[in-house]
């Protein structure tokens, strides 16, 4: 009751043919996942080189944008500035011409005091007959 010869090797060359048909289909996994890799790089690259170009783009944006606002700023305070010094002069001359005329007033006010004093100490002229 023993197992021939013949169906030992027909259990043998179907052990093989099966081993075979596994190792062919893990080799068509293989070829697959290598694919889907190779796939997977290169939208990898192309992600790669459209996130550096819209980095460069950024960086542009972010660079003018600085730029921009430092010269705003700059320009906005030479205006301040100049509006500033502008009303300050105005104040100043204003100050200038209103002490000019302050002057002016006491001078008067001392001749018409010093007239005064003058007629307050003469004699009173005799009367005109």
């Amino acid at each position: 009751m023993g197992i021939e010869r013949d169906e030992v090797k027909l259990m043998v060359e179907t052990a093989e043919m099966r081993i075979a048909a596994s190792i062919a289909r893990m080799e068509e996994r293989d070829h697959a996942y290598k694919e889907d890799v190779a796939r997977i790089r290169a939208e990898m690259s192309e992600f790669r080189a459209e996130v550096r170009a819209d980095i460069k783009s950024l960086r542009r944006t972010i660079v003018v944008t600085g730029i921009s606002a430092v010269l705003a700023i700059f320009f906005g305070v030479n205006a301040m500035n100049s509006a500033l010094f502008s009303h300050f002069k105005d104040g100043v001359d204003a100050g200038a011409s209103t002490a000019a005329e302050h002057e002016a007033i006491r001078r008067e006010m001392r001749e018409l005091f010093t007239d005064y004093q003058r007629r307050a100490l003469e004699p009173p002229a005799a009367p005109k007959k």
